[in-house]
């Protein structure tokens, strides 16, 4: 019977041995083996040392499988003194990788742990998703195509307007914690949560109506982040954390504060790289009612004491803009059938078409108002759009609406004695001397406890945005289908002649951009403070 390849290397190895040759060949063979190995390259010395590590595998495995031999008292003695170096030093860590490697070699049984999954209780989850849509959090987009489709559990399908948020996941999610200490949330079920019409800014396109005083710091900063050793250039929310000891302090949050007077020097102007580097930054410009965004060049140091100069104004906004949003989340919360929070806003004017018209008819289109109106009366909403061909948005127009809107709230709810107004700051509309008098009048003729509270500048988004692109939204596809809608009268003549003689004769209130909030007292007479928790005030007598 022939010799198989296997044997022929045996009997081979035994005639060396006889001849006293074996450990020559032996030797001659490792340094052909070595000089073999040596020249090989690229994908054959790959596939030689895969194979190679293979064999040796196999003869390891081969060697201690038929190994018959008992380990000695020595051997286990070296074995068990290195495995007892490995162990941890706490006794419990210890106890347990003794367990788990007993039961691995089959020593003990191994146990079995229930798989127990924690999930949040729908009062938590309903805490998330009513965060996300916090004015201070997202902002409402108003357009009329800017909307969300979103399948209902029941199967149905639901159009929401779109809310933008205003940082990114990581930042609400901290901020969310923050507000709530009790609550113990991960960021990715935190994420999960968000509802499908708050996106994400980089979703968005197009993004406007943004703050400027916001806005022209955010782009300092980023410009900053590279040159600014430390963490406090790296976004908005650590720059402002930076500046102050407590984001929460009037005092320190108005450049009032001695402990934290030297903050920006310490942690902004004392952790420049290099001062000389020269570099580029946008600016947002505001000139004349023309907003532009210029390109401006120079050193860091001069980038730097530009955003000195905006320091002292960006962290009173913010401070403004973080109590009357915090107030207006509140009011909204404890309102019930005798003290209401109405927001309200005009919308952007509506253009009314027609469908399939001709060229000509382009340039003829007529433009319409639409002054819009949330209540809020615990869980009960009440949302209000009133059109009008009167397109000056002016304090007629105003008080005519309002007239017509706390008639139809006090039909409503019958028990009504205040109510508590929010709108943001626009000079030609709201925030002028004609409507804090005619708030007095209004308090008057209505027999109710009347307030007005202002949003800090460019953060008055909300839920009438979404009432108006939803009215303009509703009233296009009308058009699409080749309805035609002519027109919307409104009564303003009636306005006009009981208040002109009364805002001829009315006089200019003081800081009234600084004004965020206004009380009623009595006719002709109220209150005016810098925010709505504000202690400090001053007495306005028309």
């Amino acid at each position: 019977m022939a010799l198989s390849s296997t044997e022929k290397q045996k009997r081979y190895r035994e005639n060396l041995k006889k001849k006293g040759l074996y450990e020559t060949a032996k030797a001659k063979h490792a340094n052909a083996m070595k000089t073999f190995r040596e020249n090989l390259t690229g994908a054959v010395r790959v596939k030689y040392l895969v194979t190679h590590a293979g064999s040796q595998k196999r003869y390891i495995r081969k060697k201690y499988l038929n190994s018959s031999s008992s380990p000695t008292v020595k051997t286990v003695a070296k074995a068990t003194k290195k495995v007892k170096k490995s162990l941890p030093k706490d006794p419990a860590k210890k106890q347990l990788v003794i367990k788990a490697i007993a039961e691995s070699a089959g020593l003990l049984p191994k146990q079995t742990y229930p798989h127990v999954t924690r999930t949040l209780s729908s009062t938590t989850k309903n805490a998330i998703i009513h965060y996300y849509e916090h004015d201070d959090i997202s902002y409402q987009m108003a357009g009329k195509r800017d909307t969300v489709v979103v399948k209902e559990v029941g199967g149905g399908k639901k159009t929401y307007q779109k809310r933008v948020l205003l940082y990114s996941l990581r930042e609400v999610h901290q901020m969310f914690l923050q507000d709530n200490p009790g609550l113990d949330v991960s960021r990715s079920m935190f994420a999960q949560l968000r509802p499908k019409y708050v996106v994400v800014k980089s979703m968005m396109a197009h993004r406007v109506c943004l703050c400027i005083y916001h806005q022209n710091v955010i782009l300092l900063i980023e410009s900053l982040s590279k040159f600014i050793n430390g963490t406090a250039c790296s976004n908005l929310q650590a720059f402002t954390a930076a500046l102050v000891c407590d984001e929460s302090n009037e005092q320190c949050m108005s450049s009032n504060c001695n402990y934290c007077s030297d903050n920006f020097k310490l942690h902004i102007e004392n952790k420049i790289i290099n001062e000389n580097i020269n570099l580029k930054w946008y600016q947002w410009s505001n000139d004349r009612g023309h907003a532009e965004k210029i390109e401006q060049e120079g050193t860091v140091k001069e980038c730097v004491q530009l955003l000195s100069t905006k320091v002292v104004q960006y962290l009173n906004h913010a401070f403004i803009k973080r109590k009357q949003s915090n107030f207006f989340e509140q009011m909204k919360n404890n309102s019930d059938d005798t003290s209401i929070v109405v927001q309200v806003d005009y919308a952007e004017n509506f253009s009314i078409e027609e469908q399939d018209a001709i060229q000509s008819a382009h340039w003829t289109t007529k433009t319409i108002s639409i002054f819009t109106a949330h209540a809020s009366c615990g869980s009960l909403k009440f949302s209000f759009a009133l059109p009008s061909n009167n397109i000056t948005h002016d304090k007629y127009c105003i008080n005519t609406c309002l007239d017509y809107i706390i008639n139809e709230l006090k039909q409503y709810l019958p028990n009504l004695k205040t109510i508590m107004f929010f709108s943001d700051g626009a000079s030609s509309q709201f925030k002028q001397r004609f409507l804090f008098r005619n708030l007095s009048i209004l308090s008057i003729n209505h027999n109710l406890n009347l307030s007005w509270s202002y949003f800090a500048t460019s953060h008055g988004k909300g839920v009438v945005d979404a009432i108006g692109g939803t009215s303009k939204r509703v009233v296009y596809q009308e058009i699409m289908t080749k309805k035609q809608c002519k027109n919307a009268e409104v009564a303003i003549g009636a306005s006009v002649q009981k208040l002109k003689q009364v805002f001829d004769n009315t006089k200019s209130v003081r800081d009234t951009r600084k004004i965020h909030h206004i009380t009623v007292i009595r006719k002709d007479v109220i209150h005016c403070r810098l925010y709505s928790q504000s202690a400090r005030f001053w007495t306005v007598n028309f």
